[in-house]
């Protein structure tokens, strides 16, 4: 039970800013910064999807990613940031989840262009996102936010 208790301090809530928003802000332009078909194959690739979604979801996925990276990591609307972070990568769980099932996931998942990472190294990862967001949730906006600059959120 302790460490909820230092999750909800400010300092936790700056660190959990920091480094998710920061995530998200990098995969979300490194998506935006390869050709617009990679990330739709990408997509396509998981076998979860009925034809046609994989064009529309590869042009809005990284720009909801950069842009709610942002507010995360600026500490702008933040916990509004952080639920809809935290929706994404319940998301992104759910589809690496069913795509193994499937037995049709990709060997690279493809959530970090530039990295390779299995899909299991993917769901890790996006639990202890998730975790991390839950359990600082009550301490956002934390340190040096705009939120506390501006009273919102």
């Amino acid at each position: 039970m302790r460490i909820l208790i230092w999750l909800r301090h400010p300092g936790a809530a700056l660190a959990s800013r920091v480094i998710v928003g920061g995530f998200f802000i990098v995969a979300g332009a490194a998506k935006l910064y390869q050709p617009a078909g990679l990330f739709a194959n990408q997509i396509k690739s998981f076998g979860i999807l009925p034809g046609g979604w994989e064009p529309p979801l590869a042009a809005i996925l990284p720009w909801l990613e950069l842009v709610a990276g942002v507010f995360l990591f600026a500490g702008l609307m933040s916990r509004r940031a952080a639920v809809l972070i935290g929706l994404q990568l319940a998301l992104f769980a759910a589809a690496l989840s069913a795509a193994m099932l499937l037995g049709t996931a990709p060997e690279d998942c493809g959530c970090l262009p530039g990295v390779s990472e299995t899909p299991a190294q993917a769901l890790v990862r996006d639990a202890v996102m998730i975790a991390w967001l839950i359990g600082s949730y009550r301490g956002l906006p934390g340190y040096f936010s705009l939120d506390r600059w501006l009273e919102t959120d």
